[in-house]
This record gives structure tokens, sequence and C-alpha cells, in this order.
């Protein structure tokens, strides 16, 4: 495809043309013409697509102004994953249909024709609850599909992508360490609240409720599948008066791919700090300076150079790569090889570049291949409003 020809077109021609290839909505939404070859050659050979939105400023009502950053995928490689993310599709459509809840996402396979396959699963908790049992799912299910790219490539298809159901570790991570107080208070540090305890999440612009920060729903409400305001108290470190920060507004949790909470700050003098806390919890050592892109978490699944870090009270920091990302019909959570413990629950999950640590997601859960955490896009969807952080 001619670049300079695109570039030539009027907006809505330009739109299109890229929409038929595959390009995602919010690429188009921030790709401008005559960006166009500075990003990528033929976006027919080289999909680009935005990696990371950087928080550029804020605007006169306190909403963050965005600045995209673009990377590109092979037109081979995306035309492989995504075949994979629409046989996952297919399942997650027809899970929908039957009883119970269930985990649908896309995990690299070494096994499959395509180096991806869909993953199913059945949380422990539900099985425990007599909820689903996963004999009979694995019985419903086929064991292996073709992925096709509808409206993009009707011809195209990869046969044989592998379907595999399994019963899901899923701990929800509670307690807490006690941490140095501060007064801007940054992300990963110890809370605890009469819920449980818990990690400070990323700062968080509310359309609604203004600054603050975010957190687990599990750390701050005490049952799942209700929203709204929890109205918990929420205390920095220990549940002691002179720690108290604020409380819990918007939250929600459902066993499976959504767990998040917005912490509002009422303390005189407690605000948020726009950095992440040490792995010892001792001082601020990361600026946050944006998001990562669901695009960017589906584009990098099975990546082992694509370093993600959790950060939470417990276990400090650590690192690993993206191993699934999951949700039915949309991106939700993303599941990722380091370490979470008891206390984690609500820490960032980000990714690094250059010093500047962009969100990834909220930890929630200890799962069998690592932690499993919302992703920053669906969190912001969810709460409504955009994670803080300059650049």
């Amino acid at each position: 495809m001619d670049t300079s020809k695109l570039e030539r077109m009027g907006r809505r021609r330009f739109i299109e043309n890229l929409a038929g290839i595959g390009v995602s909505a919010t690429t188009l939404q921030y790709l401008e013409q005559d960006e166009l070859s500075d990003v990528t050659h033929d976006p027919e050979d080289e999909m680009p697509y935005v990696a990371a939105l950087l928080n550029s400023g804020r605007e006169d009502d306190g909403s963050v102004q965005r600045e995209p950053v673009y990377e590109t995928i092979s037109r081979e490689e995306w035309e492989r994953r995504q075949t994979a993310f629409n046989a996952k599709d297919q399942i997650g459509r027809y899970l929908e249909s039957l009883p119970g809840e269930y985990r649908v996402g896309v995990t690299s396979l070494e096994a499959s024709p395509t180096g991806f396959g869909v993953t199913v699963g059945v949380p422990e908790t539900y099985e425990s609850l007599d909820r689903v049992d996963t004999s009979e799912v694995e019985e419903m299910l086929p064991s292996e599909l073709t992925g096709q790219i509808p409206n993009i490539d009707e011809d195209l298809e990869h046969q044989n992508i592998p379907v595999i159901v399994n019963t899901d570790k899923d701990n929800l991570t509670d307690g807490y360490n006690t941490n140095t107080n501060y007064e801007e208070v940054p992300a990963g540090v110890a809370i605890s609240t009469s819920v449980t305890g818990g990690s400070l999440g990323a700062p968080f612009n509310s359309n609604e409720h203004g600054d603050g920060w975010t957190t687990a729903g599990h750390v701050v409400k005490g049952s799942p599948f209700s929203s709204g305001d929890a109205n918990t108290n929420v205390y920095e470190s220990s549940p002691n008066p002179e720690d108290w920060i604020g409380e819990s507004k918007d939250g929600y949790f459902d066993l499976l791919d959504l767990d998040y909470a917005f912490v509002e700050p009422l303390k005189d003098g407690e605000t948020p700090s726009q950095w992440i806390v040490s792995p010892d919890g001792s001082s601020k050592e990361f600026p946050i300076g944006g998001i990562v892109t669901n695009t960017a978490l589906e584009n990098n699944v099975g990546n082992q150079n694509y370093e993600i870090f959790g950060q939470g009270a417990s276990s400090g920091r650590g690192s690993g790569y993206i191993d699934s990302v999951n949700g039915i019909n949309e991106t939700s959570s993303v599941t990722t090889t380091n370490d979470i413990s008891d206390g984690d629950s609500g820490g960032p999950l980000f990714h690094e570049i250059g010093g500047t640590a962009l969100i990834a997601g909220i930890m929630f859960e200890d799962v069998s291949a690592g932690a499993k955490s919302t992703t920053a896009q669906r969190v912001e969807d969810e709460l409504g409003g955009s994670f803080l952080g300059s650049i």
C-alpha cells in the first residue's frame, strides 16, 4: 500500500483504507496522515499500532492530555495472532450461552500452527460453589478451532488452533506489610481496609471524583458482582486513625477479569504521588508517564523480551512477561509470569521505557501462571477517567 498516496487522501478515505486492512480503532483515533510515513513504509506489510499513551499535560477541567507512541508488527505475525483471537471470540460467544462463568484468553503455545492457543479457565472458586464443572466444559468444547479475520480477509484462515480447558487457581491476595507513610502517597505502598489489606495502585483522575488512587475492588468491597461506591475507609499501612488517607468510591470485582476501585483522598495533606515506590517501600523510584494499550498487550503475548513489572506491598517488585490476555469480546485482563503474594492486590502492573513507568494494569490475583491484572485501558473505561503521570 502506497504510504504517500494514503497521506494525500481525505481523512475519511484514509481511515477507511487503514480500517480495511485491520488497523485498530485506537490507532485510527490518533494517527494523523502526515505521521504515517514516519511510523511505517507500508502499513500492509508492517501494521502500525498505538503501543502506549503518554500523559502530556492537563486540560482546564483537570482531565489528562495524551500523546500516542507508535510501534509496528509484521503482517504475518499480526495475522497469526488475530486468527487466534478470532478463535477465542468464537469460544467466548459459545460460553456466554452456557450457565456459569469462564475465563477465555489467548496464550503462546508451541504446539499450535500459529504459535498461539485459546485457554478456557474455570476458576476454582466457581467449582467449589458448584457453579460449573470443568469436565463438562471440556466435553462441550472442541479441542481445536479454525481462526479467521472477519471483515478484513475472508479467505485467510488458520486451522487446528488448540483449545485448552483447565481449572485455574484463583487466590485473591490479601494481607499487608507495614511501610513508610508518605504525604504524597506513591503507587505500590501497603494499605489496609475493614475488608482486607492490599496495595495502593497508580494515581488516577476520575471524571466524577477528581484525583485519587486505584486499587483492587476486592480490597475495599466484601462481595463480588456488586458495583458502585463501597465508601470503605482506606489506611496507609495499618488501620490506625492517623494513617487514614480516604475512602473507596467506584469499585467492582467478578472473580474473573475485572477487579478495580477508585480511592478518593479525604485527609488534608494526603495527595496522590505520580511515582511508584521502591521495592522496599522506603522511597519513590519510578515516575509514571502514561499507560500501555490493550493492543500492545495483545501484540506481546509470549514475547519474553517485553518485560512487565509488578509492584506490591508484600513481594516488592517482580518482573516477567505476558503469558495471556483474557476477556470475552474485549481484552479485560492480562496474565503475567511475575510472582504475586498476599498483600500485593491493587498494586500497579507496569512496563518501563527510559526510566518511566507505563501502567499496564491493576494486579488482583495469584493464578497458575503468575499474576492476573485488570488492564489499564479497561480500568479507565470502567472508572471513567485516566491514570495520572507526566513525561
